[in-house]
């Protein structure tokens, strides 16, 4: 965002980030507080994650559990 972090600091993926800015890079969740991947330089989401892993080894995930 360009603006100065005053407060709470997210420190990942060699940046500092606004709890409310750091976000998973596919859904946009917030990451601050359920932590994050780090996936093909990305900060994704751990259901993100999972969906991107089944892409790359050809499964399938059920759509019940996604």
């Amino acid at each position: 965002c360009g603006e100065f972090v005053i407060g709470r600091v997210i420190k990942a993926m060699g940046a500092s980030w606004h709890p409310q800015c750091f976000r998973c890079q596919m859904c946009a969740k917030e990451l601050a507080d359920t932590g994050f991947i780090r996936n093909q330089n990305r900060a994704l989401c751990h259901e993100c994650n999972a969906k991107v892993k089944a892409e790359i080894t050809g499964r399938y995930m059920c759509h019940k559990c996604q």
